[in-house]
């Protein structure tokens, strides 16, 4: 990871290096993801991600699971409705 490489010039950017280089995080599992080994389709969320939509749903005060998803989530442009975008 960038955040442990940064001493041999690895750049890191944004909220998640951060994270990992102030030990907010230290598990590789936030940043884990599980893909369909023949088409690479990701069939997990990441764990950061999750937490980030949490927080908005928080932050917005969503009480229902239908308020938190549409705090959170954004349909695709694709065909299917089981298809979202994180914010």
């Amino acid at each position: 990871m960038a955040s442990e490489l940064d001493i041999y010039g690895m750049q890191g950017m944004r909220e998640i290096y951060e994270a990992y280089k102030h030990k907010e995080l230290v598990s590789y599992g936030e940043v884990a993801l599980i893909f369909d080994p023949f088409s690479f389709e990701p069939l997990s969320e990441l764990l950061v991600n999750i937490r980030h939509n949490l927080k908005i749903a928080v932050k917005e005060e969503c009480s229902t699971k239908r308020e938190v998803c549409f705090c959170c989530m954004k349909p695709c442009r694709s065909t299917s409705q089981k298809e979202y975008i994180i914010r």
